[in-house]
């Protein structure tokens, strides 16, 4: 009798024990299983979040093939080809933020120039092109607007001016061929030209596009990468919880076999 009663006694232990065993395994379970459940919901919004970023990615390279299509078919030759070699004048020109339009009319008769890389040593071929600092320009000529570039020296002989106002007063100055307000309109000494263009037709702010958008291409091109390696990292972070997760519950069937058996050699009151 007595060493029933410390068999049993044992046994009761050995209960209490796996009990608390089970409770802990348990609980590291599901802790284990809202970490999965997170981990999954991150997954989600970074294959969410990498399906806009591929949206606009697309977007943006059919926005840069229409501009691109646009800009390159006024580099046509008579043959209707054009040369990649060939750098046309607006698409290589940097011009100040709402000046555009205004340089743009006034170049209208270059804007199927073509820019030679090495100016010294290439002799005059079709338009004849200067290639202009504008230090030397005057504080009012339009060539101020330009922040880098080769351009037609002609841009050093219109001014800049607010409204036509002013207009008579400077072309007394033979040194100026003609005045140009922001949106284009020039002011000759007996003749006046309205802007021939607007912001839909702008070669050069279609240039600028483009330079835009393949900057943004490269900015979502970036984000797409780094978006990939983090979903891998995800992915195998989801693998070492799952395999975790499946260890646990293993181990937790394997201890309530044991508190099973032990229930099945004696009776253990509740």
């Amino acid at each position: 009798q007595q060493n029933s009663a410390n068999e049993l006694a044992k046994l009761q232990t050995e209960q209490i024990q796996l009990k608390s065993d089970l409770a802990q395994q348990q609980l590291a379970q599901n802790k284990k299983q809202n970490l999965i459940g997170l981990q999954l919901q991150k997954q989600q919004d970074i294959q969410n979040e990498c399906e806009q970023l591929q949206t606009e990615f697309s977007q943006q390279e059919a926005q840069l093939k229409a501009l691109s299509d646009i800009v390159n078919n006024a580099a046509l030759n008579k043959d209707g080809q054009t040369n990649s070699q060939d750098i046309l004048l607006f698409s290589q020109l940097k011009i100040h933020n709402g000046f555009e339009l205004a340089i743009e009319h006034a170049l209208q008769q270059f804007k199927n120039a073509k820019i030679f890389k090495d100016f010294e040593s290439t002799q005059s071929k079709g338009h004849r092109i200067w290639c202009n600092h504008t230090d030397g320009a005057s504080e009012i000529a339009l060539a101020r607007k330009v922040a880098s570039g080769t351009f037609p020296d002609v841009l050093e002989h219109i001014a800049l001016i607010e409204n036509e106002t002013p207009a008579k007063v400077i072309l007394k100055d033979k040194n100026w061929f003609a005045c140009i307000n922001k949106q284009g309109t020039l002011f000759g000494r007996n003749w006046v030209l309205d802007a021939q263009i607007d912001e839909s037709a702008s070669l050069i702010l279609k240039a600028k596009k483009i330079v835009s958008i393949e900057q943004r291409l490269t900015e979502l091109a970036h984000k797409r990468d780094v978006l990939k390696l983090k979903h891998q990292q995800q992915t195998d972070t989801l693998l070492s919880e799952f395999l975790f997760v499946s260890f646990l519950v293993l181990v937790q069937l394997t201890t309530k076999n044991n508190f099973l058996f032990l229930l099945r050699i004696a009776i253990i009151p509740n």
